[in-house]
């Protein structure tokens, strides 16, 4: 035989011939043959196993395609921790499972594959003891292996627990679910694992486990911060043999915390860092919500403030200059030469003096460049929902940038885009309060509101001297109730009797009559009984009147308050109004003279103006004209229209008209009409006083006070409300004025005319028309041509019927817009507290609980207020926002005039508040704004900002939330038509500021901020149900008129709920369910359907008084008076309406809450149980639905009815309409075939799905078939005819000739339905 070559399993090459071998060398040399081959096969395995898993050339592959050398790291660490922790300890665990079966003995010979001699069961237990334990050996030596291409070092062992954590977890997992039990599961795992080293070892090893899976079950049930932190201490607690590894071991425990719930409870130290991380939060929020200038700004602002001011006194000095040079060149005495000459020269050296201090700024003003390029922005998303404060340079300095490079300015915020969204959207449709993220913009919009808080503050101040007594009442309103006060104006002469006012009023003007004949005398001849040195009147002259001491202090009240005014008046001028506006000149014992009407009458006798009485009509003028001529008959009489000035504001008229009055008393003759003196609240000239002719002020009669009785008691009262409006809305308007000047329209680098309104183009423009609309000035031609060109009656008689309109539908006593009013807070507030949660740095499910969190906090508040609660309502009442401000959604101009002062606390006046509803409304719509205030502020301070910040910011909010129904705020759409767009805009104010919120709640969304709108949505649903959610009213007029396009039958989502069967809460909300009356029609949120925005309320109210009158009239002409004179009752003519007829025209007549016991009067005496509406029995009405309309409402039943009753009927018009044009489509398809025509199967379904029959859809086709087979004529012949149609049959035969003729249409088809 031949020799034999075989290769050993370590390379070497054996050469020997098996014959010449003997026995004993040939049977050991075929064992050594065997173990070598047994050793060769594991090899052969563990290379594959290492080649196919890409050991093997990987480091030349990372090299090819670059790849650093820590991705490596976690590449061969993650495998080395996955084949060294986790398969080796797998593979270990699992081979003691058959180990346990097997003696040391018999492990060594499994490990030879010596199995002769055993068993069946012993052979499979060393087998797979074998072949797990070859498992084991070789994922050790390929983490050997890897462990050579990666350096030892903490990163490496990090990947590597990394890598064998799922693998562990994976392991642990079966166990621990069998057991149902962490500590059983572990615990068994670990006892087998160790069960081949003893039974101590494995115990021990179970104990630990248990041990440690208890403990795990502890740590699970931690919150997510807490849970990680100890699952990493356990880890680092674990056995290990260095520091780093131990670092590792904690590490990868603590990744485990990852996994598990999102709560859980917090420990001490948990707890400990969330409160660092909210405080953290909190103090960034406040920060930046707070929003403190900078040192920096303010001086550099104050440098360039004061050099301006200086400027203007330089141009004041030399304006004065000129006037006494001028009155040098007249006056001839030498002294009043001397004297002028020394106020020349004084002027002069104040003109040097205010150059040297400019030049003293000039320096500071030399580094505005510097300034400009290195200053921060102020304005953040947070402290933008603020008013802004800052001064008009600060605000004018923090909107540019500065390139140094290029030498010029630009834009730093975003300018008002210029698009149709925006221009008409935005703008001219939403509250413009709410585009807060253009701050030039803004700018103009904070510095109105301003100026409207220090007028509505002032004017009451004077009139009212209003203060906060606190005293009565059991709510937190309390501590915002104004009561009138002694020092106003109107105080102590609105306390007088009757007979004491008209006795004051007479007085007063002869007192004025007095000192004009005192003020013509001459100095030396003048006796100071009657009047002081000063001008006024003394106390023995109002005695020798015969004042009693409460006149006497009425008077001085009155009189005190003219001068507050003058005074206030001429220091605003002074301050701002340039050096061109004279101040207002001491006038004692003055009364204002205002004559009233847009027609005038004036009455000259002898050349001389003697009387003058204003009317709202022409034909009014001339019918007191002729009266007026037949009581002066030598007087020349003559009627005109006054010219109406581009301002409509009927205050400033006043006060204008009385300022030229006041500088006319030394003319002998007015001029024939009354000019209008301001036509533009920022008139550079003022009144111009100075330059007006002069003429006694008593000799006119005819103004406000002078009729007698009740009558001229409230012109007394209604003359001093105007002019001192009047006169605090000029004054502060120079401010205002001034302010806007120095903001947007100077150079914001001196010697280079750029300023914002060169920058900002469009918010400038945007700005100024804001203004003007506030103003009421016109900013369109339309509505320049309506102020100069709407009759006067116009106007007035839409403020009547706006007035009543408002009183029938929301006031005079009507508890469901009561209740309404008090739920406001809580559908409107709570997604602001959201939103500003949510830029406080919480997420969003987070920030809307916060925000309801602080309403449930707050409630306790509404009773008894605490210090900061108390400062709250004091800061809100002080700027107006806790106030009755709906009310002047219809009071428009007459807002001051109507009662709101102290001449509306008499006793008559508050019974009439209170059967009207007035007073009731007014102290919901007050204490829901004070609800919203504390709402602000607590929310405010829970979220970090200081008290005194919250203090002062939680009112602007509550204002701006709680919607402002003045006219600046109005939609500007409505303010530009006139009379017919206030008309259309009436009521509309809070539909639309809720828009402008929904609109934002949308913006914010987009920018990951979704808190605000969720909570919209949510407080929607809360209020009204989903039958009133937001969208719901909007998506059923989308759904309508998609039918109505598409002639389709398409379910609103309103019928959807119907049919949804949704519980009370949820399909009403939960203020009706609580009450059983349903509030969705005062709660749900407003739609967006033009069709439902755009309506007339007080002209559609004024319509129904005029129909509902002629049905009463045909009523008692027709049913009554005919029963009484006519045999059996006939009616005079036509048929007298009838009862529920009768009690609808009543409904119409009374306000809304006069409803119920109209319905309930007239159910009384009909022996039909059910309630009659439209001549269908509507329901049988139990005590608790008669409840609810003596609540002006509707039970949940009744309404559930009405819903169902209203979209099942425009449902089941869309299916009348739709199955109409299938049968007109079929109709008209037969003539287009001459036979075989037939009705396809599809138009059978439709039907079926319309809610008809086959059978009734072919008798529809045949009907239409034929009316398209016949002419009028042929209809109106079959089946005869009735008085109207033979008129109309007649009318035909005189238009057309009868069609003649056989065939047809009708025979045509006849085969399609079975005739012949």
């Amino acid at each position: 035989m031949a020799e034999v070559k075989y290769t050993t399993s370590d390379g070497k090459v054996l050469t020997f011939d098996p014959d010449k071998l003997d026995p004993d060398t040939k049977i050991k040399l075929q064992n050594k043959i065997r173990e070598d081959r047994q050793k060769k096969s594991k090899l052969q395995k563990e290379n594959k196993i290492l080649t196919d898993t890409g050991s093997t050339g990987d480091e030349e592959e990372f090299n090819d395609i670059g790849t650093l050398t820590g991705f490596r790291q976690a590449y061969y660490g993650s495998q080395i921790g996955y084949n060294k922790y986790y398969a080796k300890h797998v593979y270990h665990t699992l081979a003691n499972i058959p180990g346990f079966f097997l003696d040391p003995q018999d492990k060594e010979d499994a490990r030879k594959d010596i199995t002769e001699g055993d068993g069946t069961f012993k052979r499979l237990a060393k087998k797979a003891f074998d072949r797990l334990k070859d498992a084991e050996d070789i994922v050790t030596k390929r983490a050997e292996e890897l462990s050579k291409k990666t350096p030892d070092d903490f990163y490496t062992k990090l990947y590597a627990g990394i890598g064998a954590a799922p693998g562990m977890v994976a392991m642990y997992t079966p166990a621990i679910r069998a057991f149902k039990s962490s500590a059983a599961g572990i615990a068994a795992i670990d006892a087998l694992s160790a069960s081949d080293q003893g039974i101590k070892q494995a115990a021990t090893a179970g104990l630990t486990g248990a041990a440690l899976g208890k403990t795990l079950d502890v740590v699970n049930t931690l919150a997510p911060v807490s849970r990680i932190l100890s699952l990493g201490a356990i880890g680092y607690g674990s056995p290990a043999d260095n520091l780093e590894q131990r670092f590792v071991n904690g590490m990868t425990f603590a990744s485990f915390g990852v996994v598990g719930p999102l709560k859980g409870t917090p420990t001490a130290v948990e707890r400990g860092i969330s409160k660092v991380v909210d405080a953290n939060q909190r103090r960034k929020f406040a920060q930046e919500f707070e929003g403190h200038v900078k040192d920096t700004t303010k001086n550099m602002s104050a440098a360039i403030d004061t050099f301006n001011l200086l400027q203007d006194k330089k141009n004041r000095l030399k304006f004065d200059i000129q006037s006494l040079n001028k009155q040098l060149k007249k006056i001839k005495d030498p002294y009043e030469k001397e004297r002028i000459n020394v106020r020349i020269s004084e002027s002069k050296k104040q003109i040097r003096s205010a150059s040297a201090s400019q030049g003293k700024l000039k320096p500071q003003l030399k580094i505005l460049d510097d300034f400009l390029v290195q200053q921060e922005t102020f304005v953040n998303p947070i402290n933008r929902e603020r008013i802004d404060l800052r001064t008009s340079t600060e605000a004018k300095l923090d909107a540019v940038k500065f390139d140094k490079e290029t030498g010029k300015l630009s834009r730093k915020y975003k300018d008002l885009p210029d698009t149709a969204f925006n221009k008409y959207l935005r703008r001219g449709v939403l509250p413009r309060e709410f585009l807060n993220e253009f701050p030039v913009f803004k700018k103009y919009v904070d510095e109105f509101n301003l100026y409207r808080i220090s007028t509505e503050d002032m004017v009451m101040k004077i009139l009212d001297n209003p203060s906060i007594l606190g005293k009565k009442g059991l709510t937190a309103l309390k501590a915002a109730k104004l009561e009138p006060t002694e020092g106003g104006m109107l105080v102590r002469f609105n306390r007088l009797s009757k007979k004491e006012k008209e006795d004051l009023i007479t007085k007063v003007f002869e007192i004025e009559k007095q000192y004009d004949l005192f003020s013509q005398t001459p100095r030396k001849e003048r006796t100071f009984e009657n009047f002081d040195r000063d001008g006024t009147v003394t106390d023995s002259f109002l005695n020798q009147l015969g004042f009693n001491n409460n006149q006497r202090l009425a008077y001085r009240d009155v009189m005190t308050g003219f001068e507050a005014v003058r005074q206030y008046y001429n220091q605003m001028a002074k301050q701002y109004g340039g050096y061109k506006i004279d101040p207002i000149p001491r006038r004692p014992n003055f009364f204002p003279h205002i004559f009233t009407g847009e027609f005038r009458v004036f009455v000259n006798r002898n050349g001389k103006l003697f009387e003058v009485q204003g009317t709202t009509t022409e034909l009014g003028a001339k019918r007191l004209a002729a009266k007026l001529k037949e009581q002066y008959p030598d007087a020349d009489i003559n009627v005109r229209r006054v010219s109406r000035s581009k301002n409509s504001d009927e205050t400033i008229a006043s006060f204008a008209e009385v300022s030229a009055y006041l500088a006319r008393r030394d003319n002998t003759k007015l001029t024939e009409d009354i000019k209008k003196i301001s036509d533009d609240l920022f008139a550079k000239s003022g009144f111009n006083i100075h330059k007006l002719p002069r003429q006694r002020f008593n000799a006119v009669k005819g103004f406000l006070g002078t009729k007698a009785g009740k009558k001229g008691i409230d012109d007394f009262n209604l003359a001093m409300k105007l002019y001192v409006e009047g006169a605090i809305k000029i004054a502060n308007g120079f401010r205002l004025r001034k302010n806007i000047a120095d903001f947007a329209k100077t150079e914001i680098r001196p010697g280079e005319y750029v300023s914002l309104k060169n920058l900002y183009p469009e918010s400038v423009q945007a700005g100024e028309n804001y203004i003007n609309n506030a103003l009421g000035r016109p900013v369109t031609p339309i509505q320049e041509f309506l102020n100069v060109a709407e009759p006067g009656l116009f106007r007035k008689m839409y403020q009547t019927s706006a007035a009543l309109a408002n009183h029938f539908y929301l006031l005079q006593l009507n508890v469901r817009f009561a209740l309404a009013q008090g739920i406001q807070p809580y559908q409107m507030i709570p997604n602001k507290l959201a939103h500003l949660s949510e830029l406080a740095g919480k997420n969003s499910v987070g920030a809307i609980g916060d925000a309801y969190l602080t309403v449930a906090l707050i409630q306790k508040q509404l009773i008894n207020p605490n210090k900061f609660s108390r400062e709250l309502i004091k800061k809100a009442v002080k700027n107006r926002t806790i106030n009755d401000s709906f009310l002047r959604e219809f009071a428009g101009e007459g807002y001051y005039q109507k009662g709101r002062f102290s001449d509306a606390k008499s006793l008559p006046k508050k019974l009439v508040r209170l059967a009207g509803g007035r007073g009731l409304a007014s102290n919901l719509e007050q204490f829901s704004r004070l609800n919203a205030t504390l709402l602000f502020g607590h929310h405010l301070k829970r979220l970090g900002v200081s008290e005194k910040k919250a203090v002062e910011t939680a009112w602007q909010l509550a204002d701006k939330y709680m919607v402002r129904y003045d006219l600046a705020e109005r939609p500007f759409i409505y303010n530009q038509l006139g009379t017919v767009g206030r008309a259309a805009g009436l009521f509309k104010t809070f539909a639309h500021n809720y828009h402008a919120q929904l609109l934002e709640g949308i913006k914010n969304a987009g920018k990951g901020q979704s808190a605000q709108l969720a909570t919209l949505v949510a407080s929607s649903i809360l209020a009204a149900g989903f039958s009133g959610a937001l969208f719901v009213k909007s998506a059923d007029s989308l759904i309508g008129l998609y039918n109505r396009l598409f002639d389709d039958n398409v379910s609103t989502l309103s019928m959807m709920f119907i049919k949804a069967g949704l519980p009370d809460y949820l399909f009403f909300g939960v203020p009706s369910a609580t009450i059983g009356a349903d509030l969705t029609a005062t709660l749900a949120a407003p739609s967006v359907n033009p069709a439902e925005i755009i309506s007339f309320p007080a002209y559609e109210f004024s319509k129904d008084i005029v129909i509902s009158s002629g049905i009463i009239g045909d009523y008692f002409i027709n049913d009554k008076l005919a029963g009484q004179l006519r045999e059996e009752g006939k009616p005079f003519f036509g048929v007298a309406p009838s009862g529920t007829e009768v009690r609808d025209a009543f409904k119409r007549l009374t306000p809304n809450s006069f409803h119920g016991a109209i319905e309930g009067f007239y159910q009384k005496y009909q022996d039909n149980p059910f309630f009659i509406s439209k001549g269908n029995a509507r329901t049988q009405r139990e005590l608790s639905d008669w409840f609810a309309r003596w609540l002006s409402s509707y039970s949940l039943g009744e309404s559930m009815q009405l819903k169902i009753a209203f979209n099942s009927s425009r449902q089941d018009r869309n299916a009348s309409r739709t199955y109409n044009t299938l049968v007109t489509f079929l109709a008209e398809n037969m003539f287009r075939l001459d036979e075989g025509a037939f009705i396809p199967e599809w138009a059978f379904e439709e039907a079926i799905n319309f809610g008809y029959s086959p059978d009734t859809l072919i008798e529809s086709v045949k009907r239409k078939v034929k009316n398209m087979s016949q002419d009028l004529e042929q209809r109106l012949l079959r089946g005869g005819l009735t008085p109207k149609q033979l008129k109309q049959y007649e009318l035909l035969e005189q238009q057309t000739e009868r069609q003649t003729g056989e065939g047809g249409f009708l025979k045509k088809i006849a085969g399609v339905f079975g005739k012949k």
